[in-house]
């Protein structure tokens, strides 16, 4: 098995074609079936499906496909630290995060970082939290910044808490609950419809169907499930509905200035924010700076204080 055959392989499986992916790698397409056909003899299996319609792995390609692209991608990370021993490193930090997450915690850090570290770059990637952290597995990622619970371990992920958040119901401030004095109980919510986060983007399944349940109440109406917290919030606005975000995010984010927080009596158990990264994987300098960086944002913000977080990095 050749490494060049693994990156064959890789392209032909992400452009689903022979003849795109013969394109992609300026080789000509009997060169590139020539490249698979040994690859399949080195193996002793078929690894790719031929269809009408394409090309796909199949079971024994989905296993190559998930190592080829670890493979390649530290060997990305071995030329990168050698880069960086020889001072011609570019610093490049590949992060990935949630949108909420984006939006009222990580620019902090990110400006921190780059201002510390003379021609460096962080490349983000946004998306759903199970998503992202298949992207760590295959090393596709450095970091990734999510939710976290630190009573769960994950057996090849290496999971650093960096500060408890505080989620909050929240509701358009037309909402005929806005303004209540008195606390509200999950009975005085549960008339209302909810739009609710994608509930693979959450480390314990569905916070608020869960505490319904504990409390002996039929589960709220979902109108809407989401990956999108801008989306979710477009929801909101002169409606009804309700739906719960991190206090931080209402408090420091303009887009969100037409939610309000309401009064509830206590929901959820305490949420974690946390950095993920391979337990196996190299960390190179550029990350372990980054990291700390990350540790020292957290450190200052403190749980749901976004203005410190504004004050210390404006």
């Amino acid at each position: 098995m050749e490494l060049r055959q693994l990156r064959h392989f890789l392209e032909i499986v992400d452009s689903a074609s022979f003849c795109k992916a013969a394109e992609k790698l300026h080789i000509t397409q009997p060169a590139l079936s020539k490249s698979m056909r040994n690859l399949e003899d080195s193996l002793g299996v078929k690894v790719l499906d031929r269809l009408g319609s394409g090309v796909s792995p199949n079971a024994y390609g989905e296993v190559l496909y998930k190592y080829a692209t670890l493979v390649t991608q530290e060997l990305r990370r071995a030329v990168d630290e050698i880069d960086d021993m020889r001072g011609k490193g570019a610093g490049v930090v590949r992060v990935g995060a949630g949108v909420t997450i984006l939006k009222y915690f990580l620019p902090w850090a990110i400006r921190s970082y780059i201002s510390a570290e003379e021609g460096s770059s962080v490349h983000m990637r946004q998306g759903l939290r199970s998503r992202l952290l298949a992207m760590l597995r295959r090393g596709e990622l450095d970091l990734v910044v999510a939710s976290a619970d630190p009573s769960r371990e994950e057996e090849d992920l290496y999971k650093e808490i960096l500060f408890e958040d505080k989620l909050t119901v929240v509701a358009s401030k037309n909402h005929p609950m806005f303004g209540r004095a008195e606390a509200l109980s999950l009975e005085d919510l549960s008339t209302y419809k909810w739009v609710l986060p994608d509930t693979t983007s959450e480390p314990e399944g569905d916070r608020i169907v869960t505490a319904f349940k504990r409390a002996q109440l039929t589960p709220p109406q979902i109108v809407v499930r989401t990956g999108s917290s801008i989306f979710m919030a477009t929801l909101l606005r002169d409606t009804d509905y309700l739906s719960y975000l991190p206090q931080a995010l209402i408090e420091s984010d303009p887009e969100f200035s037409h939610l309000a927080p309401l009064n509830t009596e206590s929901i959820w158990e305490k949420v974690h924010l946390g950095v993920y990264r391979r337990r196996k994987g190299v960390l190179l300098p550029p990350v372990q700076r980054f990291l700390k960086i990350l540790r020292s944002v957290a450190a200052e913000a403190g749980p749901n204080a976004p203005e410190r977080l504004e004050s210390a990095h404006v």
